[in-house]
């Protein structure tokens, strides 16, 4: 980075093909000429052999304005275009996925009425929104950074200033420690959630506050024979009982039978587990996110069923 353009340099294969996202004062060099401003950015006189070049519009960040339609779904880059700033694409498109797949299992094996494919983009396209805009102001503040005059000199002023830009680029940070934004989607105001009246944590982009408020992503914790507690839920609905609780689930069980909803009942007995979920019963959807959560079992066990499974 200096005032006679700006690069970023991707190894590919580690053996010498590279990548490279580069803005230079003149958009309209030849080849020879990126490779002469390719050594200018390294610093060293290298070989270059030009490969390819395409141009490319930065910051980009839009999101469909709808999800699905009939039997056809978008999910990643046909839902959300990213750039790359922060890495968020292949992250959301991840999610995407997995809030998909398991109601489309639902419907193709029964359990789950079509109505539950709407609620797809009801989950999923505020957060998409949500990401993009993330990502856009992060490649805004990145495209606004001031060069100084002298950046590269060998003087008092040269180093000063490369000091300055230095502590100035140290605030960056952010674009590369977003667990706000990976992990950090909550699905709030669901019909397949049911609030408790809780209020999550305000987490930010950067900060993920691990919170069993039903919508958010069910939390990590080690467990004494040192498993994660998430490679302990079932495929599909895990319904934990937390702690030391005697609380009799049968009638949840027999309620999410009698609709055919795949059900497995986790016991965790671990403290450290029973305070950060906060409750005796927590229900996880398939893909991970907290549906339901209580110390004791609702009168309508049959409603909680249904609603957690788009019928209600």
């Amino acid at each position: 980075m200096n005032n006679e353009g700006r690069t970023c340099v991707v190894t590919l294969d580690g053996k010498g093909k590279f990548v490279v996202l580069a803005k230079f004062p003149d958009p309209d060099l030849d080849n020879d000429g990126i490779a002469a401003a390719l050594q200018v950015a390294i610093g060293a006189e290298i070989d270059i052999e030009v490969l390819s070049v395409k141009p490319w519009t930065a910051g980009n960040a839009l999101v469909a304005e709808r999800f699905g339609s009939e039997r056809a779904f978008l999910a990643g880059d046909s839902a959300h275009l990213f750039t790359p700033t922060g890495g968020f694409g292949m992250n959301t498109g991840i999610d995407d996925a997995a809030n998909l797949a398991w109601k489309l299992a639902g419907v193709h094996d029964g359990w789950a009425a079509d109505t539950i494919l709407q609620t797809y983009e009801t989950e999923r396209r505020p957060i998409g929104i949500r990401n993009t805009k993330t990502c856009r102001a992060l490649a805004s503040d990145v495209a606004t950074i001031v060069i100084p005059d002298g950046l590269e000199d060998d003087t008092d002023a040269g180093a000063a200033a490369r000091a300055a830009l230095g502590e100035y680029l140290a605030g960056f940070g952010d674009e590369f420690a977003s667990l706000g934004i990976r992990l950090g989607a909550r699905y709030d105001g669901s019909p397949l959630i049911v609030a408790d009246g809780s209020e999550p944590p305000a987490g930010t982009p950067i900060d993920y506050i691990p919170t069993s408020c039903p919508g958010g992503r069910a939390p990590h914790a080690w467990l004494e024979n040192g498993d994660s507690i998430l490679d302990r839920f079932g495929k599909w609905f895990t319904l934990l009982k937390l702690g030391r609780t005697d609380v009799d689930t049968g009638s949840l069980e027999a309620a999410t039978m009698a609709q055919g909803v795949p059900l497995s009942v986790l016991k965790i007995e671990e403290p450290q587990a029973r305070a950060l979920y906060e409750c005796d019963l927590v229900l996880v959807r398939p893909d991970g996110h907290i549906a339901w959560r209580g110390d004791v079992l609702p009168d309508d066990v049959a409603g909680l069923a249904l609603q957690v499974i788009g019928r209600h």
